[in-house]
């Protein structure tokens, strides 16, 4: 059941903490290339067309298309920074291709070492690698360069956890929320490594502190119901929770999943 838990996890926390770090990026775009696409009769830069392509198909998915448009803005300026950046994320959610994503946020940061976004984003991709001790020295120079960023502490403490290091990711994780209270993800993270600690209430604190702001949020629902099952052997109470949720949601496996555990359970 925890194997079932965490693959449910795991899709949401990614994409949604990389596309948070790809915000920062974007945020970036120089105001007259937002104010012209804003605006139909303003024309765009010819580049920058095509980067706004580029980031729109990044978040529907469309990666490939994503590092066409940053290639054929890289074959006439090879300088553009913004396009190998936003390549190198197309690369880093392919999965696949992160050392290419390495190549591309490497090549970013030699010209702009401040950078810490990407300085985050590339430590994402050492993940990928395997390669947890560049991931967490990327993290380290990010919070050298910002102390305040919530983001790195975050992620730090995801990387110290791949590599299995005790105490830092809930020290990580506790900063990353001090910072900023509403990274959600985080919180759930920090409440599953109160309870691999044994400390069961205070990982449910950290889940009904999520749950009162964001109801549906599943991650947080998953984690609740694997400590009813596997730590307070609450079976009914799953059974009823996850029945209610089936009939709002008919189409997710998710609740029919667990409930089915709870009743092999009972």
């Amino acid at each position: 059941m925890r194997r079932i838990g965490w693959w449910l996890i795991a899709a949401g926390w990614v994409v949604a903490g990389m596309h948070l770090v790809l915000a920062q990026d974007i945020g970036s775009l120089p105001r007259n290339t937002i104010a012209a696409a804003q605006n139909s009769s303003a024309p765009l830069p010819c580049s920058s067309s095509k980067l706004l392509r580029g980031i729109l198909c990044l978040f529907v998915g469309r990666y490939d298309q994503t590092i066409a448009a940053c290639d054929e803005v890289l074959r006439s300026d090879p300088g553009n920074l913004r396009a190998s950046a936003l390549r190198g994320y197309a690369h880093l959610l392919q999965k696949h291709s992160s050392r290419q994503a390495i190549a591309d946020f490497s090549d970013v940061l030699r010209r702009d070492p401040e950078n810490v976004a990407l300085r985050i984003a590339r430590a994402r991709a050492y993940c990928q690698e395997k390669d947890y001790d560049r991931a967490i020295a990327d993290c380290d120079e990010a919070i050298r360069i910002d102390p305040h960023c919530a983001l790195a502490y975050a992620w730090r403490g995801v990387f110290y956890r791949q590599k299995q290091v005790i105490g830092k990711p809930l020290a990580d994780y506790t900063m990353a929320l001090r910072l900023d209270p509403q990274l959600r993800g985080t919180q759930c993270m920090r409440a599953e490594v109160f309870r691999r600690q044994g400390e069961i209430a205070k990982a449910l604190d950290d889940l009904e502190e999520v749950l009162r702001s964001d109801p549906h949020n599943k991650e947080a629902l998953i984690k609740r119901y694997l400590i009813s099952l596997e730590d307070l052997h609450d079976y009914d109470r799953v059974i009823e929770e996850t029945t209610r949720l089936h009939r709002s949601e008919p189409q997710e496996f998710a609740w029919y999943v667990i409930r089915s555990e709870a009743y092999l359970l009972k």
